[in-house]
């Protein structure tokens, strides 16, 4: 037991205070993580996340079309009022975004906390209208959408409507 106003010695570094400030600095990350994650900035977030899953899909077939990326800036204009040089920004956001993301659960998590359902099959119609955009459904990009819907609790019979419907398929 310690003495009151003793201080603990840490176990890894016991005749310093090397771990006393090691962990104050990992608190202080933290913290600072946590306080830089506002909820006020949940459309802002909602926005590059949505964004982000477009840039996968439209890249999953791992040829770039030019195509496609028009397509993608048109979904991002028309699904948050953007200006064309706005929805280019914030591609390009997205593109640096998915490239330095090992994961897209964090982005998942953000989407299935902000979207109802209504709100998940108009991204799910987004993302097969950019799979599509070159009129080839690679593999690759149908896999990813799917992994995408399951992961955003989309029911399996309105993934299946919207791939029939940006098919142009009778449903």
């Amino acid at each position: 037991m310690l003495e009151r106003g003793a201080r603990r010695r840490c176990v890894l570094y016991p005749d310093t205070h090397m771990g006393d400030m090691m962990l104050s600095k990992v608190w202080q990350r933290l913290r600072s993580e946590l306080h830089n994650e506002a909820p006020a900035s949940s459309e802002g977030a909602q926005q590059q996340a949505i964004a982000v899953l477009l840039h996968e899909v439209a890249h999953a077939d791992l040829h770039h079309a030019q195509v496609e990326i028009d397509q993608l800036l048109r979904e991002l204009g028309e699904a948050f009022g953007l200006a064309p040089a706005a929805a280019e920004q914030l591609r390009r956001g997205a593109a640096e975004t998915a490239e330095g993301t090992a994961s897209l659960h964090q982005l998942i998590d953000t989407l299935n906390a902000t979207l109802d359902a209504d709100g998940k099959r108009a991204l799910l119609a987004r993302l097969w209208r950019v799979a599509l955009a070159d009129e080839v459904l690679d593999p690759h990009e149908e896999a990813l959408i799917r992994k995408l819907s399951d992961l955003l609790f989309i029911p399996h019979a309105v993934f299946v409507q919207e791939r029939l419907r940006a098919l142009g398929e009778p449903l």
